[in-house]
């Protein structure tokens, strides 16, 4: 997303430092709650829409004629690399340097009686991408520690499932020790919290 190629300059300089990345994202973001909470399907248009709504509390100088314009440069652009694939050289553990394929949007041909349209959906690696954020992968810890705890308990490693408990009370106090600390921030100063 940050080095996207095809870059439309013309559109770029409409916006602020990073401030074009956090709407690409911001698009995934809207595809993935249109596509799964709300169970639509997804159009250009009705990106097309968020984006306009918006583009009018975050940027309001943006030029609306050009609304169509930047939401097909997100999306057939730099979310669908413009038709062609893409690739990157990664460093797998033990396969070596391998490249692999990166896509973050699936479309979709559906009929509508005489013409067509096209929906959209994340890929696998979308929303890879958006649930591995820190504060997700943080919360997954947790969970996978619990886990780990179970499964030793279940095969009678006991040594283990207290070396495995012990660092699970280690994350416990540390989430409590953030959790004290937000409390103290909020006491300070309410308006500082970042929602």
């Amino acid at each position: 997303i940050v080095r996207r190629s095809g870059r439309d300059m013309e559109l770029e300089r409409l916006f602020g430092q990073q401030q074009l990345d956090s709407l690409i994202v911001a698009v995934l973001v809207f595809v993935m709650e249109d596509t799964l909470a709300e169970n639509r399907e997804c159009t250009l248009d009705s990106i097309e829409a968020f984006l306009g709504k918006l583009l009018s509390s975050v940027n309001p100088e943006f030029p609306m004629n050009r609304l169509h314009d930047l939401t097909n440069y997100i999306v057939k652009i730099v979310l669908k690399n413009d038709g062609e694939p893409r690739y990157y050289t990664v460093l797998h553990p033990e396969k070596g340097f391998q490249q692999i394929r990166i896509d973050f949007l699936a479309d979709q041909q559906q009929e509508t009686g005489t013409s067509y349209r096209i929906t959209y959906q994340l890929t696998d690696q979308a929303y890879d991408f958006l649930f591995r954020t820190k504060e997700v992968e943080n919360e997954l810890r947790f969970t996978m520690e619990e886990l780990k705890l179970r499964e030793l308990i279940r095969r009678k490693n006991y040594k283990k499932a207290a070396q495995q408990s012990a660092n699970l009370t280690q994350m416990i106090r540390q989430k409590k020790r953030e959790l004290s600390q937000f409390q103290e921030k909020v006491r300070d100063n309410v308006l500082g919290i970042d929602v």
